[in-house]
């Protein structure tokens, strides 16, 4: 089975690196691995959350009360380019 595909409106549709950003505040997190940088936490630093808990369907929302969660899918090339402007 392939990587899953992303839809993205500049890139079109690419493998997804498994990178998601926040909808609150466009923080991009990466749900690789607990070793590398900027795993995503259940919560994000804007206080909303991220992804469901573990073992729960949560449903896509703006991060606020209850089961709704603010992250999404990002395009590899996207998040690149989202980690680059936060560095500088």
């Amino acid at each position: 089975m392939g990587k899953m595909l992303v839809k993205c409106d500049p890139h079109g549709r690419v493998p997804w690196n498994d990178d998601i950003i926040c909808v609150g505040c466009s923080a991009v997190w990466q749900c690789r691995s607990e070793a590398e940088p900027r795993y995503a936490p259940e919560m994000c630093t804007c206080g909303r959350r991220l992804l469901p808990p573990p073992g729960e369907r949560g449903r896509r929302g703006k991060g606020g009360k209850g089961g709704e969660f603010s992250a999404r899918l990002l395009c590899p090339k996207c998040a690149e380019a989202a980690r680059k402007a936060a560095a500088s």
